[in-house]
């Protein structure tokens, strides 16, 4: 088959009973066949039909047999959308690349409430722990209720942007966009979306905050109303977080067989330690004269309705404010003041490194003194009265 060559030659075509010439372009199509351009047959003609064949000669080099096969309504409509895109200076190729990242997706596209479905899913499929996974879930939730049923290639740094403007404490606003962007980034691999709507959300800064911890009396206070009201079973619970430093969160998950008298230490195992790391624990004197007469050779530390009697016990105890993680802050806090060991204080809390103690957990106002009288609240039972202080007991 004869290959059809880009040139111009002359055209006779029937008007009626007429015949009139034509100077004639000849342009090959894509994929065979060609298309025919017709000029006038006269000197401007002449010259039109010569410019029009030059730069399809240019495109041809540039672009290929392609660029000549484009039909003259797509050469229209390229010609109008060039010119709505001149304004913000982006080409053709510019606005496809975009309406494929964003409006069709190479994964397909995904409900917000289906990708953070299948989020969750991943999550719980690595082992990831169920607490984590249940407020993962009702912050990506609560977004996808504001979103209103969109898609998650629909969503841009504006809507999520407006969204954290509500915002108003910047620890909060930081986690937020710290989930939001854990289920971008999963989207994005699966290839929902094309990027991250929170890549260039500016992060809050935070400025250094002294942690706040109970006072000594505070904690003595705590302990001894829980020892005149046996009925909350809070002793354990409040003598583990203030005298060995566990989350309350593995507070909760702790069984009296992972209390070892013997070896005055708590097994903090896999299971139970937020890191997944197991660790052991070093039982102070005045920890192991608080839990022995309690103890139980097996079950929960934590009693039946925990949380309705440690409101009760704060009532109690007199205590207004219950500073954040409170029992775990006083225990980094007293311990490094009282015994001078940062390494040693990072390493019962389930730290590699004393970054997060210094950053997170140390106040500084501890006076060593004070830390000294800390370590030394005893229960009644054990003849020793160190601290004073002040308990409502009604």
């Amino acid at each position: 088959m004869r290959r059809t060559q880009l040139r111009i030659t002359k055209a006779r075509v029937r008007r009626g009973s007429l015949w009139d010439r034509y100077y004639c372009v000849v342009v090959p199509k894509l994929g065979g066949g060609r298309t025919r351009r017709f000029f006038k047959f006269s000197t401007e003609g002449k010259r039109e039909a010569d410019t029009f064949l030059q730069i399809s000669k240019i495109q041809q080099e540039n672009e290929g047999t392609a660029a000549l096969s484009i039909p003259e309504t797509l050469r229209i409509e390229a010609v109008k959308c060039q010119r709505l895109l001149e304004p913000v200076s982006a080409t053709l190729t510019d606005a496809v690349q975009f309406f494929l990242k964003h409006a069709k997706p190479v994964g397909g596209t995904k409900s917000l409430s289906d990708g953070i479905r299948e989020l969750l899913d991943s999550k719980r499929r690595a082992g990831k722990r169920e607490s984590y996974i249940r407020i993962l879930g009702w912050v990506l939730n609560a977004f996808e209720r504001d979103s209103q049923g969109r898609n998650v290639n629909e969503i841009t740094r504006h809507d999520v942007e407006s969204w954290l403007d509500r915002i108003d404490n910047l620890t909060t606003r930081k986690n937020r966009i710290r989930d939001l962007s854990i289920l971008y980034e999963f989207c994005r691999r699966r290839g929902y979306c094309g990027s991250n709507p929170l890549d260039n959300i500016e992060r809050p800064v935070l400025t250094g905050k002294r942690p706040e911890i109970f006072t000594v009396n505070e904690a003595a206070a705590l302990l001894t109303t829980a020892e005149l009201y046996p009925e909350l079973e809070l002793v354990p619970a409040i003598a583990i977080g203030l005298f060995a430093g566990l989350r309350m969160s593995e507070i909760k998950q702790l069984d009296w067989r992972n209390v070892d008298f013997e070896h005055k230490i708590i097994d903090v195992d896999e299971s139970i330690a937020k890191t997944r790391q197991q660790r052991n624990v070093d039982m102070a004197d005045s920890l192991v004269a608080w839990l022995m007469p309690h103890a139980q050779t097996k079950g929960r530390i934590i009693p039946l309705g925990f949380r309705k009697k440690m409101e009760r016990l704060r009532s109690l105890a007199g205590i207004t404010k219950w500073p954040d993680n409170g029992l775990r802050h006083s225990f980094g806090s007293y311990h490094v003041a009282c015994f001078q060991n940062p390494n040693m204080t990072a390493l019962q809390m389930g730290h590699a490194t004393t970054d997060m103690l210094f950053k997170h957990y140390r106040n500084y106002r501890i006076r060593k003194k004070d830390a000294e009288q800390y370590w030394k609240i005893a229960p009644a039972s054990s003849g020793k009265k160190v601290v004073q202080f002040a308990a409502r007991t009604s």
